[in-house]
């Protein structure tokens, strides 16, 4: 069975400590989020209450401003508590703050002096750091050699903690130095050898050694110890390639881009497997993904870089964050802002782009309580009011959205979908001559508007004025194009109309689109 030995960091490589000198497995089962809230709200003096709910919305949801405001609050009733600090220090590791982490460890330190795991943690929070200093490669190599004379202190007190070991080696590894991280790699899977991740990473070891026999062998446990973690197929495929072995190669390659179809090395890696093997024109095409994802993948690989470069910059968080938006990564999107608001408190942009990723996720209690939050920041923010008429809209409080939505259009009058919305929340309140208005508001500013034109036809529709419903119809028949809806909405209107004609190129129109595709929505 697959162990998990610790909160991921440095992008799954290093991993914190999961409690007090105690690795994963002997610790109990996670207890309910939903019951962690409950014990700290009927006890907000309880300190152990707050710090454990401040952890499990840390490490199981990525809320990192929840988490911080329940420490300190914690950290306010008790000063000196080593739990506050500990969990404290943890926290800012994650949003790359590192003085800051490193001294509430410390601060723990004083009072659990012998304890293991926060060697560890400190230590894993000197690896972090020197993976932020790109440019000072002496200050990176010293920074490095501190986190692993740290590690063999922690080491020291707890030798048979194997995630001790595999940070060990995973800190050789970075240096270089490949004969000490080998040791540590096995050290740790002598202790768990159903230790996925160091297993892993031994492979990617021998096959930068060239030893790709041992490669194949380590990487072949890792993937069935790791089975949904894509880098490990592709490393196995890349094994099976350098060994010739084309066909084996191609599953494990497949099998990666199975698990993240935007990976990029797998795709160039399939593509030159398929040409190897005769294989041209599939080939060609796999190479044509690669150098079209290269060029998408850009903005997202440089967003990477400079949060890994500029941890303690709120703006590179953010701007990882919109492109994740961009690209539909909302998990990942919600952990970026989240290290933003850290970082800046009062960032009500970043309350905004929180709202709306927790909005386009489906989790619209979390969303209105960043959007509230947005608004107290900043009262003028019409994008927080169109988010807030969206969440309404979906809870069914039109009478709300349309609040929310009549404040977002007086704000940013010329944006056509702000009166787009408006405009649906007043339909679907009943109040069909307003939504009319806002519709109209809407297509004036944005003429090709298609979704205005067929809602405003369909608003005419429900009203009985059918001239002007076929008339707004027929221009929503030719901006939105292959809609079978407005067909059907537009042969209603000419059927009432008495227009045979109209109503037969209408079911026409719709016959043809049902036959060839079925119905779109």
């Amino acid at each position: 069975m697959k162990k998990i030995w610790g909160i991921v960091a440095l992008t799954g490589m290093l991993a914190l400590s999961c409690g007090r000198g105690k690795p994963e497995r002997e610790r109990p089962q996670k207890v309910p989020l939903a019951q962690l809230q409950e014990a700290a709200e009927r006890n907000p003096q309880d300190v152990g209450a707050l710090v454990a709910l401040g952890e499990a919305l840390m490490d199981r949801e990525g809320a990192y401003a929840e988490a911080r405001d329940l420490l300190e609050r914690a950290l306010r009733l008790v000063p000196e508590d080593a739990r506050v600090h500990r969990a404290l220090g943890r926290l800012f590791m994650l949003v790359g703050r590192y003085p800051e982490a490193e001294e509430h460890l410390r601060k723990a330190m004083k009072v659990w002096e012998d304890d293991a795991s926060l060697y560890n943690d400190l230590a894993t929070v000197y690896a972090q750091e020197a993976f932020a200093l790109f440019k000072a490669l002496r200050i990176r190599k010293d920074k490095m050699e501190q986190a692993i004379a740290t590690y063999r202190k922690a080491i020291e007190l707890d030798p048979k903690n194997p995630l001790y070991w595999y940070n060990l080696a995973f800190a050789y590894d970075q240096l270089g130095e490949f004969d000490q991280a080998e040791g540590a790699y096995r050290r740790a899977l002598s202790l768990d050898p159903d230790f996925g991740k160091a297993r892993k990473y031994l492979g990617i070891l021998y096959q930068r050694t060239g030893r790709t026999k041992e490669a194949v062998r380590e990487l072949q446990m890792a993937s069935k110890l790791l089975p949904d973690d894509p880098e490990s197929a592709y490393q196995l495929g890349l094994a099976y390639f350098k060994r010739k072995e084309y066909g084996k190669a191609e599953r494990m390659y497949r099998r990666a881009l199975e698990l993240d179809p935007e990976y990029l090395d797998a795709h160039l890696g399939l593509g030159q497997v398929l040409l190897r093997s005769g294989r041209r024109g599939e080939g060609e095409q796999e190479m044509e993904t690669f150098r079209r994802l290269s060029q998408e993948g850009d903005r997202l690989r440089e967003a990477r870089l400079a949060v890994q470069r500029y941890p303690d910059r709120v703006e590179s968080h953010y701007e990882l964050a919109l492109v994740l938006m961009e690209r539909r990564k909302w998990e990942e999107a919600v952990r970026a802002l989240q290290r933003a608001l850290v970082l800046k408190p009062d960032f009500g942009d970043a309350y905004v782009a929180l709202g709306r990723a927790y909005f386009l996720k489906g989790e619209y209690g979390k969303a209105k309580e960043a959007l509230d939050r947005a608004v107290s920041l900043d009262p003028e923010n019409p994008y927080a009011y169109l988010y807030l008429g969206g969440i309404y809209m979906r809870w069914g409080r039109y009478k709300e959205a349309a609040l929310a939505l009549e404040r977002a259009t007086g704000l940013a009058p010329d944006r056509p979908e702000f009166h787009y919305n408006l405009g649906l929340a007043y339909a679907k309140g009943g109040r069909t001559r307003e939504a009319i208005g806002a519709f109209q508001e809407a297509a004036e500013l944005r003429p090709n508007y298609g979704m205005a034109h067929r809602d405003l036809g369909l608003a005419y529709l429900s009203l009985g004025e059918y001239g002007k419903a076929a008339e707004h119809l027929e221009r929503a028949s030719r901006l939105l194009e292959g809609r079978p809806e407005v067909y059907s909405y537009l042969a209603m209107a000419y059927r009432a109309l008495g227009d045979d004609g109209g109503y037969r190129r209408a079911l026409a129109r719709l016959d043809s689109l049902r036959g060839v595709g079925g119905e779109k929505r």
